[in-house]
């Protein structure tokens, strides 16, 4: 008779299984992504940019915004700080791109249980000249022909906003922590976005790219109506959605830079990302775990009690976790950190720390400032 334990090891290994079946079919082109279109060049595009400190790669962040090779688009940036670190970066970089139109807009501090990356870009949208609007978050390195894609994207009239998931770049010596933050990103992240475009598609916004058009924008309630609410990259695309629209995914190689130095860092990082998952998609929040291969892989072992057959479903699920990271890693053209696939194990039980530890959380950490979120993902006041 099969024992409960043995049953239990099964169904571990049954899980790390159909989750790597599933993955391989998301990366090997499964995933409901747009189809790359051929550049366009048939609008002007206005990109708003908020800004808030100062980071180890901004400078090469900035500079792929002003060197799209887009002929007619202007660079708006927003930040509620007048002494805001970034600003001298963004005037380094600026002198270096002078036909590249920027401005620099400083909106005042906003009062507690607001969001102040959407004040910032409200701040900066009623300044826009061109009808295209693309926000784009501070710390994402882009090819030079993102906007042009972007904007061949939204040809297509049954499409309200083009979103893209990113892949990461990090410091050629990085850490423990920052190595570590590029698999949650690089791996994943990324793999995650995919699987979800396979089994739910057009419910994805990302940060590192929102695109739409500014009557869609004013249609879904403007900017003004996200003030409130910590995730904005995941509203927005809810909002243009009720309106008919479809959301598409494109897959344009943007990248966002890591720069978690130390384990507190890294651990608010990832906790406030996945409480606000928590917060918006409960149960999608529930399915999370079963991405985390490792857990899976050392359960099933543990249960089964070792063995010639345990071991070798071991051997062969673990060496498809190896495949399925490269292919992740490939297709969002994450770069180098070879070595770094030997930390998997680890940070696959560091993911599930930090998805127990934000099961019921509600204060989290934004850019060391804390956040009180309610059951929706909206802000609070976050005094005792």
């Amino acid at each position: 008779m099969v024992g409960v334990l043995t049953v239990l090891g099964i169904l571990a290994y049954a899980v790390a299984g159909a989750y790597l079946l599933l993955a391989a079919l998301a990366l090997l082109g499964g995933a409901r992504t747009l189809r790359a279109p051929s550049p366009s060049l048939s609008e002007g595009v206005s990109v708003l940019v908020p800004l808030h400190g100062s980071f180890v790669g901004m400078e090469r962040c900035l500079e792929s915004l002003l060197r799209q090779d887009h002929p007619c688009y202007e660079l708006l940036f927003g930040t509620c700080d007048p002494e805001d670190p970034a600003l001298a970066v963004l005037e380094e970089v600026s002198r270096r791109y002078p036909k590249t139109p920027v401005r620099v807009f400083v909106t005042p501090p906003p009062p507690v249980g607001t969001n102040p990356k959407v004040v910032n870009l409200e701040a900066l949208e009623p300044h826009a000249q061109h009808n295209l609007v693309v926000l784009i978050d501070a710390d994402i390195v882009l090819e030079a022909e993102h906007l042009r894609r972007v904007a061949a994207a939204l040809h297509d009239p049954a499409i309200g906003l083009v979103t893209c998931p990113y892949g990461v770049e990090i410091p050629a010596r990085a850490n423990l922590w920052q190595k570590l933050a590029a698999l949650y990103i690089g791996d994943w992240f990324y793999t995650s976005v995919l699987i979800g475009s396979l089994v739910a598609p057009k419910k994805h916004g990302f940060g590192a790219t929102l695109a739409l058009h500014r009557s869609t924008l004013a249609a879904a309630g403007g900017l003004g109506a996200l003030r409130h609410v910590l995730a904005d990259d995941h509203v927005l695309p809810e909002r243009v959605r009720v309106l008919g629209l479809h959301t598409g995914i494109l897959e344009s190689g943007v990248k966002t830079v890591v720069n978690e130095a130390t384990f507190r860092t890294l651990w608010a990082h990832e906790k406030r990302w996945l409480g606000t998952i928590r917060a918006l998609d409960p149960w999608g929040y529930l399915g999370l775990p079963a991405g985390l291969t490792s857990v899976f892989l050392f359960l099933g072992i543990v249960l089964l009690g070792g063995g010639a057959v345990a071991w070798g479903g071991f051997l062969v699920l673990a060496a498809g976790r190896l495949v399925l990271h490269f292919l992740a890693w490939n297709r969002s053209r994450s770069g180098g950190l070879s070595a770094a696939v030997l930390l998997l194990p680890a940070r696959d039980f560091l993911t599930l720390a930090e998805w127990l530890a934000a099961l019921g959380a509600r204060r989290l950490v934004w850019s060391g400032s804390p956040l009180t979120i309610d059951g929706r993902g909206q802000l609070e006041d976050n005094d005792p």
